[in-house]
């Protein structure tokens, strides 16, 4: 892996919010179970593929020592986020237009902390995990 492929990992996830933020909009607009079925096979390709991106992302960021700490964290923290957005859509299910508000307005929200986590380039990563980063100058992009 270079170290290029570390910030386009790094930039991936605003574009994959945004993925599940025009999903839901489009399911909020459009009630045909054939086009919801189809938007949602689309959201779900570009997101699966995320968690395994972020697990070994925060094994680059917490080292190979902490490693099954982080991806614990993560994976807890998906948990819990996944219970309190239900218990939010609940108070609104009876509404399909506000359930699906909800789930795009979560969904910003989640963009915008996305786009303002600290930007981390090829100089962050070297000086973090030195070892790592020599032995990817040897790698070809």
């Amino acid at each position: 892996m270079s170290v290029w492929l570390f910030d386009e990992r790094f930039t991936d996830s605003p574009a994959k919010i945004t993925v599940a933020v025009v999903a839901f909009a489009v399911m909020a607009a459009v009630h045909n179970p054939v086009a919801d079925g189809a938007v949602l096979f689309v959201a779900g390709f570009f997101l699966l593929a995320g968690l395994p991106v972020v697990l070994d992302w925060s094994e680059l960021h917490a080292g190979p020592e902490r490693a099954g700490g982080a991806a614990g964290f993560l994976l807890l923290a998906g948990n819990l986020g996944g219970v309190v957005l239900a218990l939010i859509v609940q108070a609104v299910v009876g509404n399909p237009y506000l359930s699906l508000g909800v789930l795009v307005l979560a969904g910003l929200a989640g963009l915008a902390l996305a786009t303002r986590l600290p930007a981390r380039g090829a100089a962050a990563l070297a000086t973090r995990l030195p070892a790592r980063a020599a032995a990817q100058e040897g790698e070809s992009p």
